[in-house]
């Protein structure tokens, strides 16, 4: 019989009939004093409602294999761990591992502190206690049905040789891969989810934890999963949204925008507000003036949210997944700390002012521990408003001056379709962007009326620019498209980016067509040109959009953002015209060189 079916036919033929785990933990369960000094007694989700969802998934016909809990200071996520555990040592019992950064951070508040404590606690879970005390060590419990042990991340202890049905990994974003390269592992994460492989199919991940970088091997669990997001309504206007904070830093060569939600639309949104009185002559600032005075700021119509609405809201909570992409056996949750009981709208706005005004640079933490967000350091981030502020004065289609030399670019899709753009440089040394679309294939622009249709007028004469040649990318479909710059006789020449950091463009020949000249550049090193230097901080060549440049030109261009620690640009989806313009920068580059030795 198939092991993923076995839960499912026991609950049909009632052999065993396993309550919610929430209805379950809050009938059996007491927290006693050592694991929950502030609020012992009874287990109950009435003051934290969102832990709901997230407990579910461990019930054994949930049809969830791995969790991805991510939440920001006193959510409550290291108590729902332990409490799903718990349901799962009495209801469907198997081996676990609990994986955490250090075995002595295991061992002191993961075991001794929350589940000895609690199994001691709790009469069910107790009974299942081995009756020789020395197999109910601190860092191994042979619990009926299933030994739970406890290790640290990288320790020596043999864990790839252990079986496991259940693995849990607290703290998970803190686990980092240690591997050598003279004895090469796997990430210890993954290490310990290889050992659930003799219960595929019945097996349960489970991470949790407080994000840091985006590169992190959680956080791509998280990434994977449902990316589920706790929406509540407005008690003023109805409308639907999560609990987030945006803020834009000034005044530094980089900002900061953290948008995770895309009705929060506005280029300057910051959800929570207070009076600017509470600032205090020396600069500080009053922080009872900021309690008293903070509100939150509703996203859609911009209602102001007292204090006293917020745990009201959280009680009528929808889960909404915001990567409908994802299999429903992946589930990830992420919470700010705005979902806490313990944690008000003032103690969000005061923390924010102690870790890093919009002045200072002490911010990462606050959207690590608080807002439950990743923080990188970024050296580029081009915004909307950094590609807004690139409209000149002429108008789409239209060339504003004769250009030194006038090009068509083109980005064909992964699936079908192809982006393209005519552009081109001027006496100025501008690069100038006239019109741009797309087409069903790539094939599509060999089609003599395409190109002819691309021959544009010049303002303030009877005269019209017709494109010189065209650059298209090979990198994708590659065959196809030198077949598409072949069958071109001429006018269309392949593109392709590689990984270096450094180095400017060269020219070489397609092996398999050696009349065929292929041009190669650093993908790094022309975003860093255009996207940085040109876009951003405005030095070198101009570039020039049209005065009504529309939203799906802007928003393809913008929105490029490159990692301080790694030097690496970000992927982003549906960026076509921003590589079409990529290209016209190349173009403009090899165009210059063909010139100046023309000129000699």
């Amino acid at each position: 019989m198939s092991a993923r079916l076995t839960p499912f036919i026991r609950e049909m033929f009632a052999l065993e009939t396993a309550p919610s785990v929430v209805r379950w933990a809050e009938s059996n369960l007491v927290l006693p004093r050592k694991m929950s000094p502030a609020r012992p007694g009874p287990f109950s989700t009435e003051r934290q409602p969102t832990s709901r969802p997230i407990l579910e998934c461990w019930h054994p016909t949930s049809g969830v294999r791995s969790v991805a809990n991510v939440a920001g200071a006193q959510t409550a996520k290291t108590t729902e761990g332990v409490i799903g555990a718990a349901y799962r040592i009495v209801h469907s019992p198997m081996p676990m591992l609990i994986m955490g950064p250090s075995e002595d951070w295991l061992r002191l508040e993961i075991s001794e502190k929350r589940i000895i404590a609690l199994i001691e606690a709790n009469p069910c879970l107790a009974r299942l206690k081995p009756s020789d005390q020395s197999r109910f060590r601190k860092m191994a419990m042979e619990m009926a049905g299933g030994t739970i042990s406890l290790e640290g991340a990288n320790s020596p202890v043999a864990t790839a040789g252990s079986t496991q049905g259940i693995v849990w990994v607290e703290e998970a974003a803190k686990i980092e891969h240690q591997s050598r390269e003279d004895a090469p592992e796997a990430h210890p994460i993954k290490l310990g989810f290889e050992r659930t492989k003799a219960f595929r199919g019945m097996e349960f991940h489970y991470l949790s934890f407080t994000p840091n970088q985006d590169r992190n091997l959680a956080w791509q669990y998280y990434l994977a999963g449902t990316q589920t997001h706790f929406y509540l309504p407005c008690p003023h206007c109805g409308e639907w949204w999560p609990f987030e904070f945006e803020v834009r830093k000034e005044g530094e060569l980089q900002d900061v925008l953290e948008q995770s939600q895309n009705e929060a639309r506005p280029d300057v949104y910051r959800s929570l507000v207070w009076s600017p009185d509470a600032r205090q002559p020396d600069g500080s600032w009053n922080e009872d003036k900021v309690r008293e005075t903070c509100v939150y700021v509703c996203p859609k119509n911009g209602c102001e949210i007292t204090e006293e609405h917020r745990m009201a809201m959280v009680a009528k909570f929808e889960t909404r997944d915001h990567n409908e992409q994802a299999p429903k056996s992946a589930r990830s949750f992420r919470r700010p700390s705005f979902y806490s009981p313990s944690v008000t709208f003032g103690d969000m706005a005061i923390e924010f002012l102690k870790r890093g005004d919009l002045f200072t640079t002490g911010l990462q933490n606050y959207y690590n521990s608080w807002l439950a967000q990743t923080w990188t350091q970024m050296a580029a981030n081009v915004k909307e408003k950094h590609i807004l502020r690139l409209r000149g004065s002429h108008g789409r289609g239209v060339w504003p001056t004769k250009p030194v030399m006038a090009w068509l670019t083109c980005d064909p899709g992964e699936v079908s379709g192809a982006h393209w753009m005519l552009s081109g440089y001027t006496e100025a040394d501008e690069l100038i962007v006239i019109d741009w679309g797309s087409v069903v294939g790539h094939a599509e622009v060999l089609n003599p009326e395409f190109i002819r249709a691309r021959q544009c007028p010049l303002a303030n004469s009877s005269e019209r620019v017709m494109p010189a040649l065209g650059y298209m990318d090979a990198g994708h479909d590659t065959e196809n498209v030198y077949n598409t710059c072949e069958a071109s006789k001429g006018f269309w020449w392949p593109v392709k980016g590689n990984d270096n950091t450094f180095g400017t463009w060269r020219e070489s020949k397609v092996a398999s067509r050696p009349w065929l000249r292929l041009y190669l550049y650093s993908d790094t090193q022309e975003k860093d040109e255009l996207y940085l230097r040109m876009i951003q901080k405005r030095r070198g060549t101009k570039v020039i959009l049209p005065a009504d440049a529309d939203s799906q030109l802007v928003m393809q261009l913008a929105g490029q953002q490159k990692d301080r620690s790694t030097g690496k640009w970000k992927k982003v989806p549906n960026d076509h015209l921003g590589d079409c313009l990529k290209y016209g920068n190349l173009a403009k580059q090899i165009g210059r060189v063909y010139f100046d030795k023309l000129k000699r």
